[in-house]
């Protein structure tokens, strides 16, 4: 059992975290390649094992004593696995696939009963990095989860600009699905994202890539997203999550509101 109050308590959670690296680099090199040479993935096996993930982030119904923060090594590794499966599919333009996995609900027990979530519970809070670790050292990051990414994101077909921005992206369609915060997925990495730089963003511009993304938004048509993304800058729910999360970039400068669709 891991004592909380002992020392240096967020170091036995970083070098989990660390130890857990492989088997995240053996995850990407298999879902390379499948999305890569293989146009068929099979939803309910990947279903399932999301599902599967989900579970280590809480206590076995026999797990007596114990404390959210001693688990916070899973759910690190469940955000940066679902994060690169979604990156990916974007990479290779599986815009269907990954609307799918965005959209779907996953079933899960948790203390011995059944429970279902959307993808917001792979992107819970990660105390023991984002508030232990961070007081006890003095850290400025914005996200010291965030960081830990970024320093991890070494492998040369999906670069961090790429996590960046399907952060901020799932960040974005959750929060158009969902007016309860508890909902959307929260965008520890986006801090570190230039909304100039954005490959994605940028090229909404074109017409025909807003044609081929439109369906992750779950939107018919250009005017019908400029409309959402108006009233989603407006909203209270978008500065919550500005004020929770210092250094977001604001939306309506990350989307370009101005250029979509202007290309032809």
């Amino acid at each position: 059992m891991v004592d909380k109050n002992k020392d240096k308590f967020d170091e036995i959670i970083v070098d989990s975290i660390y130890k857990l690296k492989a088997l995240r680099d053996d995850f990407i090199k298999v879902i390379l390649l499948l999305v890569k040479y293989n146009s068929n993935i099979d939803f309910g096996t990947f279903q399932r094992f999301f599902e599967n993930l989900i579970e280590f982030n809480f206590p076995s119904k026999d797990f007596k004593t114990i404390f959210k923060e001693q688990f916070d090594n899973f759910k690190f590794i469940n955000y940066e696995l679902f994060l690169y499966f979604i990156a990916i599919l974007l990479k290779f333009e599986k815009f269907q696939t990954a609307t799918h996995f965005i959209n779907l609900f996953y079933f899960f027990k948790e203390q011995g009963e059944y429970k279902k979530s959307d993808i917001s519970v792979f992107s819970k809070s990660i105390d023991s990095l984002d508030r232990i670790r961070k007081n006890r050292l003095g850290l400025k990051y914005y996200s010291v989860t965030g960081q830990f990414v970024k320093e991890r994101a070494d492998n040369k077909n999906i670069i961090f600009g790429k996590i960046i921005e399907t952060d901020y992206l799932l960040f974005l369609i959750t929060l158009l699905k969902n007016k309860n915060s508890f909902y959307v997925w929260f965008p520890m990495c986006s801090p570190y994202l230039n909304e100039r730089e954005s490959e994605f963003f940028s090229r909404m511009q074109s017409k025909t890539y807003f044609d081929k993304v439109k369906v992750l938004f779950g939107l018919k048509d250009i005017n019908e997203f400029k409309e959402s993304i108006i009233t989603l800058s407006n909203s209270q729910e978008a500065h919550d999550f500005y004020r929770w999360l210092r250094g977001m970039p604001k939306i309506e400068y990350v989307t370009q509101l101005e250029n979509i669709g202007t290309v032809d």
